[in-house]
């Protein structure tokens, strides 16, 4: 009776220790089948922001090949060209410093920033790279605010959400922001 009931408790836990890797197992797989969609995600994320600029620049190419075109024609042209090239070349630059920030392969060097003028210098980036006017970021900010941050980690942020602002706003875009201090 008694090997009997020893065989039964130990049938019992390796039967719970069985369902226990099955379920580890399950949870694992479920993160990489996650995993795998946001990289497939990112992705076609990256190949459509790097088809849009290319197949502008040979639009611009192939037109320039036409017969008949004039000075003027071939220079709004080729500046066209040169801004798609600025546009995947600072697009590259955004992903391989995301990618060091994100794997911590660079070196952070923390000091104190000034919060506005970042801001500032990257929506005029933002709105250069877009060929937007003047009037497209409208800002309300401190003359000065300082943070104690890393400054390249900080610019990457702010341009990737005022790049994103510009992107999902529509045809013709206008960005408010309001920056302000928080009281405690």
């Amino acid at each position: 009776i008694w090997s009997n009931r020893w065989l039964l408790a130990g049938g019992i836990i390796s039967l719970a220790l069985i369902m226990c890797v099955l379920v580890m197992f399950s949870v694992s797989l479920v993160r990489e089948i996650l995993e795998s969609r946001r990289q497939q995600m990112f992705i076609d994320s990256v190949t459509h922001e790097l088809k849009s600029p290319l197949a502008s620049i040979k639009l611009c190419l192939d037109t320039m090949e036409r017969e008949g075109l004039s000075a003027t024609q071939r220079e709004e042209l080729r500046g066209m060209m040169l801004t798609d090239v600025e546009r995947l070349s600072v697009f590259v630059d955004d992903i391989l410093q995301a990618s060091r920030i994100a794997h911590g392969r660079r070196s952070q060097t923390w000091t104190v920033v000034d919060v506005t003028r970042v801001l500032q210098e990257s929506a005029e980036s933002i709105r250069h790279r877009y060929g937007l006017p003047d009037g497209a970021f409208r800002m309300k900010a401190p003359d000065r605010m300082e943070i104690f941050t890393d400054p390249t980690a900080l610019e990457t942020i702010l341009k990737n959400v005022l790049d994103n602002a510009v992107k999902y706003s529509g045809t013709s875009p206008e960005v408010a922001i309001d920056m302000r201090e928080l009281q405690t």
